[in-house]
C-alpha cells in the first residue's frame, strides 16, 4: 500500500491515482483515433526534412544548418520578448497617465 502513496498523503494518491485511471479509461475508449492520430504522425514525420542524417557520423553542411536555424530562432525570440517587454511598459506608462 505504501507504494501507491504520494508524498505520504492519501489524498493526493487518490487524486493522482484517479488522474490516471480516468486517462487509461480514455485511451481505450477512443484507442481507435489515437491509433489513427499516431499513423498520420508518423507519416507526417517522414516527410520531414531532418537537418542530419543519422547514418552520417561527422557533422556536415547538415548540421551547419541546423545551428543557423537554432541562431535565428534564438535572436527572433530575443527581439519578440523585447517587442513584449516595450509594449508592456509602454501600456503601463499609459494606465498610470491616465488613472493616476
Amino acid at each position: 500500500m505504501k507504494f501507491f502513496l504520494i508524498n505520504d498523503s492519501i489524498l493526493l494518491s487518490i487524486i493522482v491515482w484517479a488522474f490516471v485511471v480516468v486517462l487509461l479509461v480514455l485511451l481505450f475508449k477512443h484507442r481507435a483515433r489515437v491509433a489513427s492520430f499516431t499513423l498520420e504522425v508518423k507519416t507526417e514525420l517522414q516527410k520531414a526534412t531532418w537537418p542530419w542524417d543519422p547514418k552520417e557520423k561527422a557533422f556536415g553542411a547538415k548540421y551547419k544548418e541546423l545551428i543557423d536555424s537554432t541562431v535565428v530562432v534564438i535572436i527572433a525570440m530575443i527581439l519578440l520578448s523585447a517587442f513584449v517587454a516595450i509594449a508592456d511598459f509602454a501600456l503601463l506608462f499609459v494606465n498610470k497617465a491616465l488613472f493616476s
